[in-house]
């Protein structure tokens, strides 16, 4: 494998146009590029076409899928890429303000618009909480798509937040009937969980009456009764999660926010970080084991200014994590955040919250710099990650691109490759994520603690060394 570098790709593409003929093309690649752009993955198929450009000998078929690929990334290139992709286009004759469409031969021209992922999951959400009416134990996957559609910023109707509520509450009942007569610390959780749960239907006086109910049970639970009674039996009816208040401070089962004089988005991270909290465990190792003691302290600071001084972060840094440990237990959690960022709950505290997560799972031994950094990003938005991919090809064409074998080896980011560290180490974990799955890097991640870097790689995804899975990488 080689690499074309710009002026000597430029070359390439003015002797392929007056050298065009009818030479048998390079098709594997083609036929992967094709189905790259039907992904909607232009930069991954311009990647893959240039570097067979020198073996294609000119065949037209070739170079008017190269032109596809090149208009198809253009819409989204950043200003100095997009000047680069018009000189080629222009080399091969090809206007860049119409990119021609990429439609699957077997599939119409015209798609139907999609559905976001977190309008799905509030659609699915309303389905299983009507199917969990005769079959209860539906009610938890239930509470999980109603938590995934909040976090996606889907708008709720009164009764979908209600039914949320219900499951919720419905949950902690269920916990609570489980647990042994001395179980202080499931009463204490469920009645945290049911605050936050009625907060979310205020207007809902029978929601109301038997969460209340409830709460009152986990309390005579909570003072460890000889023959609890059982907590509330719970009827369905038509039912996200704010918080106990005191003062400007909003607390939940495993969270306490800070945000001077702004309630609501305290209100709105505390319950963004809970469920976060919970999809982020299981992801990546499974259910968290109860809420965590102590309570992870948020902070909101009110802009940049403040943040960095608080911090010793760069202005210009959204979100700061700290976990303090002692013989493998933590003693502290800490994210600072932004009052200012639009977008903290998608980006900033799922990526920091990342951090805290990893140090339960990982108490004694952290994993390597670059899978933290990679797993992290890849607990934000969807455009987050695909802004890292989009930035990838861009360095493989300078000396800010990171081979794999140089990364695994790095305890931090290079002072003058940062940006290429950190683009290289999200486009690690993804594909490694993508390959096999996400428990299955967490086991490579502990492998490598336990046998070392080359022996987990050959045990979890049968490759030798840094190298060969660079070759799968850029591959991909």
């Amino acid at each position: 494998m080689f690499w074309v570098r710009p002026a000597a790709l430029l070359a390439l593409l003015s002797l392929s146009i007056s050298t065009a003929s009818a030479a048998e093309p390079p098709t594997g690649a083609m036929v992967e590029a094709r189905e790259l752009l039907v992904a909607n993955r232009p930069a991954a198929a311009v990647v893959l076409l240039e570097q067979h450009l020198a073996t294609a000998d000119g065949n037209r078929a070739f170079l008017d899928l190269l032109k596809t690929a090149y208009s198809a990334e253009l819409p989204t290139a950043e200003p100095t890429r997009a000047v680069e992709l018009r000189t080629k286009l222009g080399l091969l004759g090809t206007a860049a303000a119409s990119p021609e469409p990429v439609v699957p031969i077997s599939t119409p021209a015209v798609e139907p618009e999609p559905i976001s992922a977190a309008a799905e999951s509030l659609t699915k959400a309303t389905t299983v909480f009507n199917q969990a009416r005769s079959k209860p134990s539906l009610f938890p996957d239930a509470a999980k798509l109603f938590a995934a559609a909040f976090l996606g910023r889907v708008e709720m109707s009164q009764d979908q937040l209600a039914a949320w509520a219900y499951c919720r509450i419905k949950v902690s009942a269920d916990r609570l009937n489980k647990a042994g007569a001395n179980d202080a610390a499931t009463a204490t959780e469920a009645i945290t969980e049911v605050e936050d749960a009625l907060a979310l239907a205020p207007s809902n006086a029978g929601l109301q009456k038997v969460g209340n109910d409830l709460i009152a049970a986990a309390r005579q639970r909570g003072g460890v009764l000889s023959a609890p009674r059982p907590a509330a039996q719970l009827r369905p009816l038509p039912p996200p999660t704010e918080s106990r208040e005191t003062g400007e401070v909003v607390e939940t089962a495993s969270f306490r926010v800070k945000c001077r004089g702004n309630r609501k988005l305290a209100q709105a991270v505390a319950q963004a970080a809970e469920a976060h909290r919970d999809a982020i465990f299981t992801r990546w190792s499974g259910p968290a084991g109860g809420a965590w003691q102590p309570k992870c302290e948020i902070t909101i600071h009110a802009a940049a200014a403040e943040f960095a001084t608080a911090t010793q972060q760069p202005a210009a840094a959204t979100g700061r994590a700290d976990v303090s440990l002692n013989d493998g237990q933590v003693t502290a959690r800490r994210i600072d955040l932004r009052a200012d960022d639009t977008l903290i709950t998608e980006n900033a505290l799922p990526r920091e919250l990342t951090h805290v997560i990893l140090a339960d799972l990982f108490p004694t031994t952290a994993p390597p710099r670059w899978a933290i950094e990679g797993m992290a990003v890849l607990a934000a938005s969807a455009q987050e990650l695909d802004r890292y991919k989009r930035t990838l090809p861009r360095l493989q064409q300078t000396r800010d691109f990171l081979p794999v074998e140089t990364l695994l080896g790095l305890a931090a980011p290079p002072a003058d490759r940062v940006t290429g560290y950190y683009v290289s180490s999200v486009a690690l974990v993804d594909f490694l994520v993508r390959w096999k799955g996400d428990k299955a890097f967490t086991t490579f991640l502990r492998d490598s603690q336990r046998y070392g870097l080359p022996s987990a790689l050959k045990r979890q995804y049968g490759v030798n060394d840094g190298k060969q899975l660079e070759e799968m990488l850029l591959r991909q």
